[in-house]
């Protein structure tokens, strides 16, 4: 009795400290890094809070981030629906995995970016960084 008292409250520990992410998942059977390997399209985006989705999506038309789980990551757009863009790097999670530094290697010069990662699930992404006096906030699904 006392030994399923013991596992019982360690299942319950173990489920509640799942929840590394502010917007969840409060638990999931895939790794962060399996989560995260994947490619995404803009669901939804916002610059300091005001919703600019249909402006980045003409801005990045066809915007598709993959990332793989190997540690790289390609990015690829087209700016004002003309000149394709692409850009490629690698990735890690830093501070405890709750954020993912993208540290881009081409074109360059090489520059990083470090997401707050806000919901991390298999079929969505939602992270926040900042782009100089602004604050970016963008909701990734599956492509």
């Amino acid at each position: 009795m006392r030994t399923t008292v013991v596992t019982l409250l360690i299942i319950v520990f173990a489920i509640c400290s799942c929840n590394k992410y502010p917007d969840g998942p409060a638990i999931s059977l895939l790794s962060k890094k399996e989560r995260l390997s994947n490619t995404w399209k803009i669901e939804q985006y916002f610059e300091n809070g005001v919703n600019k989705t249909a402006d980045a999506n003409n801005v990045f038309k066809d915007y598709t981030m993959s990332i793989d789980k190997s540690g790289s990551y390609l990015l690829t757009y087209k700016l004002f629906s003309i000149l394709s863009v692409s850009e490629s790097g690698t990735w890690t999670f830093v501070s405890n995995k709750e954020n993912v530094l993208f540290s881009r290697t081409s074109p360059s010069p090489v520059t990083t970016t470090e997401w707050s990662i806000l919901k991390l699930k298999e079929k969505e992404l939602w992270g926040q960084y900042n782009d100089s006096s602004k604050v970016i906030k963008v909701q990734l699904i599956p492509y």
